[in-house]
């Protein structure tokens, strides 16, 4: 009988624990990728715009073929863009797929973005 009361306090406290922990374990990440779709060989290219640049700033683009498609001429290419948090806010990145023969803007992507206090930056 004691050592069921025992497993029994010990089940309490570890539910409780785990339940708690849900609910106050803050996620967070320091950086932001966003990442977008085109073809290679096509006269397009991805931009970014921030909306207020006291909030986020832009690290780095980078593009890569997923494997299955490296042999494959004009295929599918992932674009990547990073950012940080530099203070607590928010404000809104825009992703501009533009025709650099022109600068016409075919497609666009907006993100709202958050930075909290800890500088964890997320789109909401």
């Amino acid at each position: 009988m004691k050592n069921r009361i025992i497993i029994f306090i010990i089940a309490l406290v570890i539910t409780t624990i785990c339940i708690f922990g849900v609910f106050f374990y803050k996620k967070g990440s320091k950086e932001l990728t966003l990442t977008v779709k085109t073809n290679g060989g096509v006269p397009f290219t991805w931009e970014y715009e921030i909306e207020d640049t006291s909030v986020v700033e832009f690290i780095k683009k980078d593009s890569y073929v997923e494997d299955k498609y490296k042999e494959l001429d004009g295929g599918p290419v992932n674009v990547t863009f990073t950012f940080k948090g530099l203070k607590e806010g928010t404000t809104t990145i825009t992703l501009k797929y533009v025709d650099f023969r022109d600068n016409t803007i075919s497609k666009t992507e907006k993100y709202k973005v958050k930075v909290d206090k800890n500088m964890n930056i997320s789109t909401y």
